[in-house]
């Protein structure tokens, strides 16, 4: 672990969370993404843990509180308990804290990328994010409840979830808790015919490969953010869940025709292995792939 650089002030600057709470390894991790800069991750503190002053040098870091309580030694002496949430942007003093078995989720965030979502929902791009405290987010406490149930059942598909997770993340924060707070441009009517054509043409030729978010925007000249949010309004899924589902529907197919062994079944179809690619399919299905294919 990297020992942290001490400022003048007494605060320590540091670049993870496992860092501030003393070599604490999360319970549950993504691997971080090259393409978002998010990394998401579950903790559960003991009974009592102390923290030190600290800042975040290069990530802004939302957490969800979940159990547990928080109370700070020193600065405005506050308390928190869960279920809450917090904001901490980049240079913004922790002080020093008491943790008293505290379970939250932890999302840090990529500034760049926080800015380059707002630039594409045409929200102001000249903003600071402002620090909460103790505040009861319904919305970021789904987003951690998906973002935790995808990473635990091992249905992710690669970029594709995690790109759309943290686009949504992005345009949530800024748009409640920034200096020029202002609500995405709304549009209504999903996609026109060809743009979902184009869409599902793409898709339907890439089935193998770990595409993201970005490439399918691209596809139809569209921003990532808009893209989801008009893609869901046209087929009432999110693009992962609408992937996920096409996957496993020619996977369906080629079980039925029995020439090919799972193994390459999954591999064609982008699963990570064999025991990704049935863990999928039961969830979807309701049965395995090799009872299915005995079935029919």
């Amino acid at each position: 672990m990297q020992t942290p650089e001490q400022t003048s002030n007494a605060t320590f600057r540091i670049r993870s969370t496992t860092e501030a709470l003393e070599g604490l390894r999360p319970l549950l991790s993504n691997a971080p993404s090259k393409r978002t800069g998010l990394t998401i991750e579950r903790f559960k503190t003991p009974r009592q843990m102390a923290t030190r002053r600290f800042e975040f040098e290069n990530q802004h870091h939302v957490a969800v509180v979940w159990t547990g309580k928080i109370k700070e030694n020193t600065g405005g002496l506050r308390s928190m308990a869960g279920p809450n949430s917090l904001v901490l942007p980049v240079g913004q003093a922790w002080q020093e804290s008491v943790l008293s078995a505290v379970s939250f989720t932890d999302f840090a965030v990529n500034p760049e990328f926080l800015h380059k979502v707002a630039r594409e929902a045409d929200m102001p791009e000249q903003f600071e994010l402002t620090p909460q405290w103790g505040i009861r987010d319904r919305q970021m406490e789904r987003l951690a409840e998906a973002a935790e149930h995808e990473i635990r059942s091992g249905l992710s598909t690669g970029n594709l979830f995690m790109e759309s997770l943290a686009t949504a993340l992005a345009a949530h924060v800024v748009a409640h808790y920034s200096s020029r707070s202002t609500p995405p441009r709304e549009y209504r009517g999903g996609m026109s015919p060809s743009q979902l054509g184009r869409t599902r043409e793409f898709i339907e030729a890439n089935l193998g490969e770990d595409f993201g978010l970005a490439e399918l925007a691209a596809n139809v000249r569209m921003s990532p953010y808009y893209f989801c949010r008009l893609f869901k309004q046209s087929t009432r899924l999110s693009p992962h869940q609408f992937v996920i589902r096409e996957r496993i529907n020619r996977a369906q197919q080629l079980l039925k025709e029995h020439r090919l062994p799972m193994v390459e079944i999954s591999n064609n179809l982008g699963f990570s292995d064999q025991s990704h690619f049935a863990r999928v399919f039961r969830v979807v299905v309701g049965t395995t792939p090799k009872q299915y294919s005995s079935q029919h």
